[in-house]
């Protein structure tokens, strides 16, 4: 008992940084695509302007600072995930899991978009993705149920229900012949549900990782 205890802190201050690490990945991608969609939106209405007043320069450099910041935000969460990697073991697999997803990743970005390799490889990560969420679920649920914190435990499952479908989605999508117009469209269709379910699936995950950090806090002793 006393040594689930000494766990609490080191783990709230860990689930609180992998919480901070995607808020800044969220601001980022938000302020990413609102800037993209600016710049369309500038494009359509008055094209010269957007070159000869310096303001795609500017849209590229403000993108390419979200694009740092995202970075950032992922290595602060990959940083408390490993920190975690002692208190429950989940979170050691998660961590490992998390590495071969990185290199398959970059393998797939080696071998070229349109092989049927970098499919299967980018078939694999967002499986492998999928797979980590789940660990670090079952390592944080583990930890509510100790003190008693099943609101948090409901939330988890919400979270891994959503991420469920936004991945099956995406599975299913990378399957469809996409040559044919119907092939396309019913890919269109299905990426912009996939895409509302996964933008939902972030803001419940990192909700449920703040309140997971402060039920820790607040049962520290």
């Amino acid at each position: 008992m006393f040594e689930q205890m000494e766990q609490r802190r080191p783990a709230s201050q860990k689930l609180r940084q992998m919480w901070q690490g995607n808020l800044v990945i969220m601001v980022s991608v938000i302020f990413m695509v609102v800037m993209v969609v600016i710049m369309l939106m500038s494009v359509m209405t008055n094209p010269l302007a957007m070159y000869v007043g310096g303001g795609l320069g500017f849209t590229l450099f403000l993108t390419l600072l979200s694009t740092v910041a995202m970075i950032v935000g992922e290595i602060i969460y990959l940083v408390g995930l490993y920190g975690l990697r002692n208190i429950q073991p989940e979170y050691r697999t998660a961590f490992q899991c998390w590495l071969v997803s990185f290199v398959l990743n970059l393998i797939s970005s080696l071998v070229g978009e349109e092989s049927l390799i970098s499919s299967a490889l980018d078939l694999a990560v967002t499986v492998l993705n999928l797979v980590v969420l789940w660990l670090v679920l079952q390592a944080t649920n583990r930890l509510m149920e100790e003190i008693s914190r099943d609101d948090v435990i409901q939330r988890g499952r919400t979270v891994w229900i959503l991420n469920l479908i936004s991945t099956v989605c995406a599975v299913v999508v990378a399957l469809i012949p996409i040559e044919a117009a119907t092939g396309a469209a019913l890919a269109l269709t299905i990426s912009l549900a996939a895409l509302a379910v996964s933008v939902v699936a972030d803001f419940w995950y990192l909700g449920y990782l703040g309140r997971a950090a402060t039920a820790l806090t607040e049962n520290m002793w």
